[in-house]
């Protein structure tokens, strides 16, 4: 084994740290919201939790600096008449892919639902949780739900 050499140079200071932005909204007050089968009916989330470099709107998380997201959410439903819900989480209200989970739900069994996915988003996006039916046009209560956003490029 040979002498030691040289020290290199110092290669630059990363950042800060490794969540540099995100945001959460929960809500654990039921909310009963009519639900279809076509178009995502938007999901009540009102309370808003810590923030970083994200806004809030009105149920929406706001992007404001561009990059890769973990984007995750829990919810819990009950139906007033038993069938399938899905619940996706929404980028200026079109479904995000790979966040929709569809799951069968009896009337009088609160079913917990969640999803979680990584995602490109872009500043100006909005970010909330849709619900459509199956076939039917349920009245759905929703509690307990969060969605929740974190950056995890630099």
């Amino acid at each position: 084994i040979g002498a030691t050499g040289p020290t290199g140079a110092t290669g630059p200071t990363g950042p800060a740290n490794g969540l540099n932005a995100f945001g959460s909204l929960y809500d654990i007050t039921p909310d009963a919201v009519q639900l279809n089968a076509t178009t995502p009916t938007t999901i009540p989330i009102e309370t808003q939790g810590s923030t970083s470099n994200v806004t809030y709107g009105t149920n929406t998380i706001e992007i404001t600096t561009p990059g890769i997201y973990a984007v995750s959410y829990s919810v819990s439903t009950d139906l007033d008449a038993s069938g399938d819900v899905t619940i996706a989480a929404l980028r200026n209200g079109v479904e995000i892919p790979g966040t929709a989970v569809e799951q069968y739900v009896e009337t009088g069994q609160n079913q917990v639902i969640s999803g979680t996915t990584l995602v490109s988003l872009n500043a100006g996006d909005s970010i909330s949780l849709g619900a459509t039916a199956g076939a039917a046009t349920p009245t759905a209560t929703f509690g307990n739900v969060s969605l929740n956003v974190r950056k995890l490029d630099a």
